[in-house]
């Protein structure tokens, strides 16, 4: 009976690790000026891994990962149904938006480092699919776990933590859109934003595995014979 838990902690651990090894080696190879980003937003995410040496380390984190994150959602899904939500459309539209934006992170990995306007355009659009799309898949598991409030106390508390952090990432996503129009060399205050935001959108999967501790959530295999 495999303990499937272990993909949230996975998916809070692993970005955290490849991000850190590729900041380190890119930082030693003189890519990049040394600092702690989420402060002094010397350099953005992705210039951590643009180049190499941590451009290697950077994707082959980043690709498992996206691939990874399909089967969170999925088990996110199953949960709540397993949970007893029975508003079976919010739940399939949390699936979708966890999906498109798995699929978004792979092409923006993909196309990093590639130099060109259409490359551009692509990570662009990739980042923008990524981040948009996984907070609203983050806002509405949040709201579907308030909403079983009274037959689930016991995780209530860390629901409200993740709408917490969701309001926390909406306030940094404005701030990253009002510096980008209103000041036209701001990049260090759009890159603490931008890292700010990574760091709590890659938290919230470790307060999924706690909820799914506290319910003993279990995924279960069969084979039947016809």
């Amino acid at each position: 009976m495999p303990n499937l838990q272990i993909t949230a902690l996975i998916l809070w651990l692993a970005p955290w690790i490849g991000t850190l090894l590729a900041y380190v080696l890119s930082v030693q190879a003189g890519e990049i000026a040394a600092c702690i980003p989420h402060f002094e937003g010397c350099t953005s995410v992705s210039k951590v891994g643009r180049h190499p040496p941590g451009f290697f380390i950077f994707k082959a984190t980043m690709l498992p990962v996206a691939g990874l994150t399909i089967v969170y959602w999925k088990l996110c899904y199953d949960w709540l149904a397993a949970l007893g939500d029975s508003a079976s459309r919010p739940r399939a539209m949390m699936l979708w938006l966890g999906l498109i934006s798995s699929l978004a992170l792979i092409l923006y990995t993909t196309y990093l480092g590639s130099d060109g306007e259409g490359y551009r355009f692509m990570r662009r659009f990739g980042t923008v699919i990524y981040f948009g799309f996984t907070f609203l898949a983050q806002v509405l598991l949040a709201a579907r776990i308030r909403s079983l409030a009274p037959r689930h106390a016991n995780l209530q508390d860390i629901a409200r933590l993740k709408l917490a952090m969701c309001a926390l990432i909406l306030i940094g996503g404005l701030l990253l859109a009002a510096t980008a129009n209103l000041f036209e060399d701001d990049d260090a205050i759009q890159n603490i934003a931008e890292w700010n935001i990574a760091t709590m959108m890659t938290f919230y999967p470790f307060l999924t595995w706690l909820m799914w501790r506290r319910s003993n959530f279990e995924v279960r295999f069969s084979v039947g014979q016809r």
